[in-house]
C-alpha cells in the first residue's frame, strides 16, 4: 500500500488550493532536465572509485605480466620476434590512448 507522508499531504493541499492541477509544460522540462542531470551527477561520482580501483588492479597485473616477461627472458630466444611483437604493441596502445582523447575532445582544433 501507499503511504502519504504529512508532508506530501500538505503540498497537495496547497497546489489544490492554489489551483494548479496540472504543472505547465516549461516545468515538466525543467523537472525531467534536472532529474537527468542529477543522475549523470550521482552516476559520475559514484562510479569514480571503482573506475580508479580498477586502474589499479591493471597496473599491478601489468606490473606482474612484465615482471614474468622479463624473469622468462624471451630476448635471449630469438630477439627480433619479441622486439617486433613489443613494438607493435606499444603502438597499438598509442593509437588507443589518441583515439580516445581525440573523442574527449582533448585533441580537437575546435576547442
Amino acid at each position: 500500500m501507499k503511504k502519504i507522508n504529512t508532508e506530501d499531504d500538505k503540498l497537495i493541499t496547497f497546489l489544490k488550493d492554489s489551483g494548479l492541477d496540472k504543472p505547465s509544460a516549461n516545468f515538466a522540462y525543467r523537472l525531467k532536465h534536472n532529474i537527468v542531470e542529477q543522475f549523470k551527477r550521482n552516476y559520475t561520482v559514484e562510479y569514480k572509485k571503482e573506475e580508479r580501483l580498477g586502474k589499479c588492479i591493471l597496473v599491478i597485473l601489468i606490473f606482474f605480466n612484465l615482471l614474468m616477461l622479463y624473469y622468462l627472458n624471451p630476448f635471449s630466444i630469438q630477439p627480433m620476434i619479441s622486439i617486433s611483437v613489443a613494438a607493435f604493441i606499444l603502438g597499438l596502445v598509442t593509437l588507443i590512448i589518441i583515439i580516445k582523447k581525440n573523442k574527449t575532445g582533448y585533441l580537437n582544433s575546435d576547442s
